[in-house]
C-alpha cells in the first residue's frame, strides 16, 4: 500500500497548515479551470472541504470572467497539487 507523507520527515510537518497536511496526503479539494481567451488551465485550491471549495469558486468564475475570459470547463478533483496554478498557451484549453 503507497502511503502519500510516507518519506517525509515528521519534522518537516510540524507548522504546515491543515491545507498543506490534506493536499500533501492527496486528499485536498482543487478545481481545474480551462478557458479559451486566454487558453489557459488555472488550479484553484486547495480545500480541505468541497463545500467550501464549491462556495469560494462561484466568485474565483466571476472574476475570471470579469477579466475577459471566454468558455470556462471546471472539472472538480480530490488530488494533489503544487505550482505551477496556471498554465498558458500550447493549446491547454
Amino acid at each position: 500500500m503507497h502511503l502519500p507523507l510516507a518519506g517525509i520527515d515528521p519534522i518537516d510537518l510540524i507548522g504546515l497548515s491543515l491545507r498543506q497536511l490534506v493536499n500533501l496526503a492527496g486528499l485536498a479539494w482543487w478545481a481545474e479551470v480551462k478557458t479559451t481567451a486566454p487558453d489557459a488551465i488555472y488550479w484553484f485550491g486547495p480545500f480541505v472541504r468541497r463545500y467550501t471549495m464549491e462556495r469560494q469558486l462561484m466568485q474565483f468564475l466571476d472574476d475570471l470572467r470579469a477579466e475577459g475570459a471566454l468558455r470556462l470547463d471546471v472539472s472538480k478533483q480530490r488530488i494533489r497539487r503544487f505550482e505551477p496554478l496556471t498554465l498558458e498557451g500550447h493549446g491547454v484549453a
